[in-house]
């Protein structure tokens, strides 16, 4: 994809996630399966207006803009 080494990590939900989404430019959400409520992370993503970009899953899409 031509990122550089380093542009992406992952982060677990152990430690000070506010700190994590500030620092970050997007917001990366995978699932291996689909999902049954709107995950946390992706409203608290939101509220710090920070771009998610998510699986193609209905719970999702009824909240998330596709582009």
């Amino acid at each position: 994809m031509g990122l550089r080494q380093g542009s992406i990590r992952h982060y677990g939900l152990n430690g000070d996630v506010n700190s994590v989404l500030l620092m970050a430019d997007i917001i990366l959400y995978g699932s291996a399966q689909e999902v049954q409520g709107f995950p946390p992370l992706l409203i608290r993503a939101m509220t710090f207006e920070i771009p998610v970009v998510v699986p193609d899953f209905p719970v999702l899409k009824k909240y998330v803009s596709l582009f």
